[in-house]
């Protein structure tokens, strides 16, 4: 599990997992998922939950969406200036420590991206 902060994240809520049986089963149950019809790919793959929706779908541009339908499998949860992203079941040897690592912080760039190239904003004169 690797937890990254970033002071100028404001993260809604939110859980990201593959889409699989317990996914499923926690959908029979209630459970809601965020869907992008425009992303198919990225919704048959992930089930995403939030707790404020329209916030959610925010932090979850087109290109978040373009990341994780090219990087399968990953779990993630976020909120205000947390992400924690993890791998259950996996150990992680300390060989692939420095790629976990990597791949975590990548993922942390995905939602700091917009934040760090985004113009600055015009202070009153």
């Amino acid at each position: 599990m690797a937890c990254l902060r970033h002071p100028s994240l404001r993260l809604p809520g939110f859980a990201l997992c593959p889409e699989g049986a317990l996914s499923k089963l926690l959908q029979l149950f209630g459970a809601q998922d965020i869907a992008f019809p425009d992303h198919p790919r990225f919704s048959r793959s992930y089930v995403l939950r939030g707790v404020h929706e329209p916030s959610v779908r925010e932090v979850f541009s087109q290109e978040v969406l373009d990341y994780f339908d090219r990087k399968p499998g990953m779990w993630l949860e976020g909120g205000l200036e947390w992400l924690v992203f993890y791998r259950p079941g996996e150990r992680l040897w300390v060989r692939n420590y420095p790629r976990f690592v990597r791949e975590a912080r990548e993922v942390l760039e995905q939602f700091t991206s917009r934040i760090l190239h985004a113009p600055p904003v015009p202070r009153a004169t």
